[in-house]
């Protein structure tokens, strides 16, 4: 009869169990690490701006020269809403969304964002109805109140 002495074959059998264990941890690790990368390239994407192509300006009919954004696209990457960015027609420098010819219109000062001081954008007060010249808070119930200096 043959004798098994258990003692040699255990210890080689634990450390073979412990070898694939160490394997699997480590291939999880780097399939982790793949797709956490992957992840990372997917949301630094998003966060890049998205310009229309000379094909999609011509699509839409805007002019070749400006810097347009596609705000929002569909899951086919159709565009479904867009901003210009800049247009060396119309300059916006003071960046407050009215072109410099618009505030020169208004009243208002192209260079300053706000021309008023009172905290809000020149473009905001117009858009709620507020005077861009006139320092303004908003109040809940009655709307845009000038503020008398």
């Amino acid at each position: 009869m043959l004798k098994i002495n258990t003692k040699n074959i255990i210890i080689p059998l634990i450390a073979i169990i412990a070898l694939f264990v160490i394997i699997i941890v480590v291939q999880k690790f780097i399939v982790q690490q793949q797709d956490d990368n992957s992840l990372q390239k997917i949301i630094e994407k998003q966060k890049q701006p998205s310009y229309l192509t000379e094909q999609e300006k011509i699509e839409y009919g805007i002019r070749k020269e400006l810097k347009v954004e596609a705000v929002q696209r569909d899951e086919n990457g159709k565009v479904r809403a867009h901003k210009i960015i800049q247009d060396p027609d119309n300059p916006d420098t003071d960046n407050d969304w009215l072109f410099d010819y618009e505030e020169k219109e208004l009243g208002t000062d192209p260079n300053n964002w706000d021309t008023d001081g009172d905290g809000m954008s020149d473009s905001l007060e117009i858009k709620i109805g507020c005077d861009p010249l006139q320092k303004s808070v908003i109040d809940k119930r009655e709307g845009c109140k000038t503020i008398n200096n």
